[in-house]
């Protein structure tokens, strides 16, 4: 590996940490992460590997970017995550790639499960959050006529998913991929 390889690396690794960071102190702050944080984080994403590996870096990045979107639209699109987590999800996987996102969101799906139980444990709600999930996927599974799941879930308690995607970032960073 060159040095302005290992020197890119360790500005994107930095640029990863840095967002993150932000995102997480957002999140559990204020309940936001902005766009003024995940836009200039993805276009620098662009820009860094575009003038590192030209087409062949824009189309990493953007590749990344487009998959991080995708991962979490579905969620944001039925009420369940907010938009500053999918864009937040965009701007790492424009700074990680397309391989590395997917790595880095299995990590945060497991993160986010960890953190569940968590907030549920201390909010003495864990035999109702175990509960209400098995009923949502009993609904999901079942052959029979669907019911609706908006008042399972009326009641949840709603969590920063921005410490979730810290968490998988940083087990990202720490282990590497996972797949």
């Amino acid at each position: 590996m060159d040095i302005i390889t290992e020197n890119i690396e360790s500005i994107i690794t930095w640029l990863v940490i840095i967002v993150t960071l932000i995102a997480m102190y957002t999140d559990l702050r204020w309940r936001r992460i902005s766009n003024s944080l995940t836009f200039p984080a993805a276009i620098i994403g662009l820009l860094i590997h575009s003038i590192d590996s030209g087409w062949d870096g824009f189309s990493f990045s953007l590749i990344g970017l487009t998959i991080g979107l995708v991962i979490f639209i579905v969620p944001f699109v039925f009420g369940k995550m907010g938009g500053g987590d999918v864009k937040l999800m965009g701007a790492l996987g424009a700074l990680v790639g397309g391989y590395g996102i997917v790595n880095l969101a299995l990590l945060t799906a497991i993160a986010g499960g960890v953190l569940a139980i968590t907030i549920a444990l201390y909010n003495n709600k864990l035999k109702d959050t175990i509960y209400k999930t098995w009923n949502l996927v009993r609904n999901i599974i079942s052959t029979t006529e669907k019911k609706t799941s908006d008042n399972i879930f009326s009641k949840s308690i709603k969590m920063p998913y921005g410490i979730a995607i810290g968490g998988g970032t940083f087990c990202f960073l720490i282990i590497g991929r996972i797949i």
